[in-house]
């Protein structure tokens, strides 16, 4: 069985640890969002990183913040309505997928999410449905080592193992990423 991350450490998403280890506008950025986009933000948490990519695509770009947790999607909206953020759609997801229509985003964006996934493969091939043609996905997981930060490393998912699941479904790798220490990044394309 996958390891889940628990709502109850939802405090630790937001840490100052965690910002400085992984600065969000910063980290988004290095991931190749951009101006314009209309993202697909799966496991959104508490929106440590839709917030940030809200700003950097701006008025023309939409944010679809996708979640499977009712808690985490109802503090998500108390922080948008605070802020006045009018670019980010809270979306309700199920275990594989969500009712977004297909080939209707720019580029999808899963943090610290798929080592949670039973069937990885299942998982990204029905979220790719939504992307458009050259759409680009980037992924973040942990490094495939033992550190007291994060999930049981039987549960990471190391980068030739992510490489991999891109290459199975023909995805082109176009930039790797190195987050920190204990994360990596990856962005294909369509």
């Amino acid at each position: 069985m996958a390891y889940k991350f628990n709502p109850e450490k939802k405090q630790k998403l937001n840490s100052d640890d965690r910002k400085k280890q992984m600065p969000p506008k910063k980290t988004l950025e290095n991931m190749l969002v951009t101006k314009n986009m209309d993202l697909l933000d799966i496991g959104v948490g508490i929106g440590y990183f839709s917030i940030p990519a809200s700003k950097i695509v701006g008025q023309n770009g939409k944010v679809y913040a996708v979640d499977t947790s009712e808690e985490m999607l109802e503090e998500l909206k108390q922080k948008i309505e605070e802020k006045g953020i009018e670019n980010i759609n809270l979306v309700k997801g199920k275990d594989y997928n969500t009712d977004i229509k297909n080939n209707n985003v720019d580029y999808i964006f899963i943090s610290n999410v798929l080592h949670e996934v039973e069937d990885k493969i299942l998982f990204l091939s029905n979220y790719l449905n939504k992307l458009r043609s050259k759409g680009k996905i980037g992924i973040i997981e942990f490094k495939k080592i033992e550190v007291s930060k994060g999930p049981p490393i039987e549960h990471k998912i190391s980068k030739e193992q992510l490489k991999e699941y891109f290459n199975k479904l023909d995805l082109e790798i176009i930039k790797e990423v190195d987050i920190n220490e204990i994360q990596y990044g990856i962005v294909a394309k369509k």
